[in-house]
């Protein structure tokens, strides 16, 4: 069996719905925890070193642009759910230019970022087909004019409203 890398983490998940909300729960102590490191501090830093300090949507909306820009969509296989830790996707963006994920990555990526600058966070789960049934998580941050999406996908994937949404508070 191959030993598993420290920064990514492969999980068996129950089907369904109960999977997502798992992920969710996992996503909420990967960004807790990845938030208090130096590569996601020093990189959120430098992200929003533009924007004014109070300006909370200006700091979200360059997390996302930069997230948008370093990821590109790869899902994962059938069986398990991979999580690369943010402080690992930043090691492969310095050194590749970018990195593939999906949107369990990207919400880690981002919502990491965002808890380190000082942010609040949170996960959103959602539902965008007939179905209602929750199949899709990414971040949002709290901006001076409310909740800021910072899912580099859903444009590109999900160009339709959301069907349902539950929050999930990091």
């Amino acid at each position: 069996m191959p030993r598993a890398h420290p920064l990514v983490q492969t999980l068996r998940l129950s089907p369904g719905e109960t999977g997502v909300w798992q992920t969710a729960r996992i996503l909420r102590r990967i960004i807790r925890d990845q938030a208090l490191r130096p590569p996601v501090r020093e990189t959120a830093a430098a992200l929003s070193r533009g924007a004014a300090p109070n300006d909370g949507d200006a700091r979200a909306r360059a997390i996302k642009r930069f997230v948008r820009e370093a990821m590109r969509y790869l899902p994962d296989g059938v069986e398990h759910e991979i999580i690369v830790l943010p402080e690992e996707q930043l090691a492969r963006i310095a050194s590749r230019g970018s990195v593939q994920g999906d949107c369990d990555d990207a919400a880690a990526l981002a919502g990491a970022l965002a808890r380190s600058i000082g942010l609040q966070t949170r996960i959103m789960l959602g539902s965008f087909i007939p179905s209602r049934r929750l199949h899709h998580v990414w971040a949002e941050a709290l901006g001076q004019r409310g909740w800021v999406e910072l899912d580099p996908f859903r444009a590109e994937r999900l160009n339709v409203q959301a069907t349902r949404l539950e929050p999930l508070k990091v």
